[in-house]
């Protein structure tokens, strides 16, 4: 499996890699001074494509039907940032006044393009009107991200015969459609970064730009970066730049190479919320730019003795979010706790069967665990060390989701938060007090309630969303969290219609997910957060349905079906049976920490 970045750094390590960083750039400046650099051109602002990649814009080809014209032009759409390529599907005087919208409508892969009913028909001579008809998967935002949003969508476009024979369509709609593959061969997706709240943990918030002209995408990246996290993000994360920052001037080349990004309102921040941006800047130019970002701020360097900086110079992010290899993970087998890394009992009384487990989760850290107990008149939940007497929480129901910790994201923080779902309707955490006691808080989840019965609840391991499984499907939501109170937002289902009947899920990094079905056709799918990106692996040796699965960043997948516990380690790999799972049986629930 290939490996997927994750981001982070205490406050205390950051800045001793600062340190680092701007020693090893005094030592190194002078004997760099005559090594050539790559080359970059001058002007990059967006609208300044004299770059040498202006491309020829093919229109479309003679004695094409009415029908031919509109695909081609949904299609055209997507192939250059103006939408200029769709122009030349539009008659003269359309092509001139199409005011086209920032957004843009993103249709599955087969779309039909038919006449349109005689009632749709224009008078006119020589005029006529196509039904383009198919399924819409989502929305581009003006800002770059993707919106999921599965509807039946249609659109009767009008066409006229032009003098020369050639079908051209006239007063095209402002909104904007192409498809899915049109959208993926011609945009690329851009990772911008913000941070997990009190925390040195960045966050990805994917974006997509115009793989051309790529002369415009490093300033599109930047001002797409001043505007702030998308809808999706807006209360979950930290933006260290703020509302005032802005850029003097457009980001351009040095002669030397660099990539100058001149910001301004800078003046007046902390050393520390300097570094943060330009961790922001930096990590988010990253999939645009090979160079080296040169930052300025009110006309000076931004980092004081550091002013070029490449992705190399960031902080490593690993050691918050990711479980140390030392954590195998567990499974709950036949009501006690088994280790994934021996296929024996966990020491203590949850391995050894002192409790009826149905469930469990281990905190990032491996110390604690939340385990789900069976009794005879429902469920409750336990929380305590992992080998040790596990405390009964004042928390029971007729069912509780598998339990799911809040990352404490600092050094030598010990986790005090773990989430479950009661009854399928009531979201809740479990907080230690200072006495030791754990104490059920209600999350406020009323944005939820319009998807349906709640049977599984994931925190991503950076704490900024959650991944629901609901009646409609799977949703994805974000965390706000303020002083007193927790809340998600913005919920949205992710794949729906393709996503079909799940059962479970994980994170596989900060913005990817593994989902278990009940599907024969895809009992295990890799999902982005925003939901564009859907891969089925293999369902080679799997007898559907999963019913449970986890996963975690750099780790193989595990899942359980009903013959056992099996495992893979990308999309294209045979599921293996797991090799220390034997005797698990149909009902084992394997977890990574987290």
């Amino acid at each position: 499996m290939s490996a997927v970045p994750v981001e982070g750094l205490p406050t205390r390590a950051r800045a001793a890699r600062w340190i680092a960083v701007v020693v090893a750039v005094a030592l190194l400046g002078g004997a760099c001074a005559n090594v050539p650099q790559e080359t970059q051109p001058q002007a990059i602002g967006e609208d300044d494509t004299r770059t040498g990649e202006q491309e020829e814009l093919e229109g479309p080809e003679d004695d094409l039907s009415a029908t031919e014209i509109v695909r081609g032009f949904v299609e055209a759409n997507a192939r250059s940032a103006d939408h200029e390529a769709a122009r030349l599907y539009l008659e003269d005087e359309s092509r001139d006044t199409w005011r086209p919208s920032s957004s843009m409508v993103i249709l599955d892969s087969s779309p039909d393009t038919v006449p349109a009913g005689f009632e749709e028909q224009p008078g006119g001579e020589n005029e006529t009107a196509v039904l383009l008809r198919g399924t819409q998967i989502g929305t581009l935002r003006g800002d770059g991200s993707f919106d999921p949003m599965r509807r039946d969508y249609e659109r009767v476009i009008r066409l006229r015969q032009q003098p020369n024979g050639q079908w051209r369509i006239v007063d095209p709609p402002s909104e904007v459609m192409t498809t899915e593959d049109e959208f993926t061969a011609n945009y690329l997706r851009v990772p911008l970064y913000f941070f997990a709240p009190d925390s040195d943990v960045r966050v990805p918030d994917p974006r997509y730009l115009p793989r051309r002209p790529q002369a415009g995408q490093p300033s599109k990246v930047i001002d797409l970066l001043l505007e702030g996290p998308s809808g999706s993000l807006r209360y979950a994360v930290d933006n260290p730049l703020g509302e005032d920052v802005t850029t003097e001037t457009n980001v351009t080349g040095s002669p030397d190479g660099a990539l100058v990004v001149p910001l301004a309102g800078v003046r007046g921040m902390s050393d520390e919320t300097r570094e943060r941006i330009a961790e922001q800047v930096v990590m988010s130019l990253d999939n645009v730019t090979s160079s080296r970002v040169r930052l300025r701020a009110d006309g000076a360097p931004l980092i004081e003795g550091n002013e070029d900086l490449r992705r190399a110079d960031m902080p490593d992010a690993s050691p918050l979010i990711v479980p140390s290899s030392d954590l195998p993970g567990m499974s709950v087998v036949s009501g006690s706790l088994h280790s994934l890394g021996t296929g024996g009992p966990v020491p203590g009384p949850a391995g050894e069967g002192e409790y009826d487990l149905v469930s469990a989760g281990q905190s990032l850290d491996g110390e604690q665990l939340a385990a789900v107990e069976r009794r005879d008149d429902g469920v409750h939940l336990r929380v305590g060390p992992v080998s040790g007497d596990l405390q009964r929480v004042e928390l029971e129901g007729t069912v509780l989701t598998r339990p799911t910790w809040w990352p404490t994201l600092t050094e030598d923080a010990v986790s005090n938060e773990v989430w479950t779902v009661q009854d399928g309707e009531k979201v809740v955490r479990v907080v230690q007090t200072q006495q030791g006691t754990w104490t059920p808080l209600t999350v406020d989840s009323s944005e939820l309630a319009p998807f349906g019965e709640i049977s599984g609840l994931r925190l991503s391991r950076d704490g900024t969303r959650a991944a629901v499984v609901t009646e409609d499907g799977l949703v994805i939501a974000g965390v706000e969290r303020e002083e007193n109170s927790v809340a998600l937002r913005n919920p949205r289902v992710i794949r729906e219609g393709r996503l079909v009947d799940v059962t479970d899920v994980d994170w596989m990094a900060q913005d990817t997910l593994a989902v278990a079905t009940e599907s024969e056709s895809r009992p295990v799918a890799q999902v982005s957060a925003d939901g564009f990106r859907i891969d089925s692996f293999r369902d080679t040796n799997l007898s559907p349905p999963v019913h449970a699965i986890t996963a975690a960043p750099g780790r193989s997948i595990v899942v359980s079906d009903v013959l056992g516990q099996w495992v893979t380690s990308d999309v294209g790999d045979v599921w293996q049976q797991h090799p220390n799972s034997e005797g698990a049986g149909s009902l084992a629930k394997p977890f990574y920490p987290g």
